[in-house]
């Protein structure tokens, strides 16, 4: 199965980066994270997006910063090289 990563912005200087696992159909019904409940990004991967059906979210990497903001967005999803 392909592996994608997916880019969330929270803030101008505040970047996450969640890699999944999941059939390239399933990319166009990813959830933009401003609906996740709570607004943290883990919530959003482990709750929204592992909640999918086919989909298995491998690892996310939250950058810890000062910054504290409820508005998200989906910035990018991309593949994965076969090496990655």
């Amino acid at each position: 199965m392909p592996k994608y990563k997916i880019f969330v912005e929270e803030t101008v200087k505040l970047k996450h980066l969640i890699t999944v696992e999941c059939d390239e159909d399933i990319i166009e019904y990813i959830p933009d994270p401003d609906d996740s409940a709570g607004g943290e990004v883990s919530n959003y991967a482990y709750d929204m997006l592992d909640g999918i059906d086919g989909l298995t979210v491998l690892s996310v990497e939250e950058e810890i910063d000062c910054y504290d903001c409820d508005c998200f967005e989906l910035d990018d999803i991309i593949p994965c090289k076969e090496d990655d």
